[in-house]
């Protein structure tokens, strides 16, 4: 039997009740969207996540005392308030997280 499932509504279709029935497997997510916990919050680790961070902490630098807090959105959706009191710990769990990609 071949079904059409609607994302949206839920609503089954039988497209063809004679048809062979097809298993598909579920669909791994990719662990650098799904992320590492922060404080409550799942950090994604794409390219892009990377990027942005490196630019905040950069600022951090950069600015020092003057740093003002800063709401970051990760690709997976979530957010996150980066603050001079919390980067550093939150750069000793994100980064080795993303390291763990390239690792050899």
């Amino acid at each position: 039997m071949i079904t059409q499932i609607d994302a949206q509504t839920g609503e089954v279709t039988i497209l063809d009740e004679n048809a062979p029935p097809i298993f598909l497997a579920p669909k791994t997510p990719d662990p650098k969207l799904v992320g590492v916990e922060f404080g409550g919050v799942m950090c994604s680790a794409t390219a892009a996540d990377q990027n942005g961070l490196m630019a905040v902490f950069l600022s951090i630098q950069i600015q020092g005392a003057s740093f003002v807090p800063t709401r970051f959105y990760f690709d997976n959706g979530s957010e996150l308030v980066i603050t001079l009191s919390n980067y550093q710990a939150f750069m000793a769990v994100w980064l080795p997280f993303r390291q763990s990609f390239f690792a050899a």
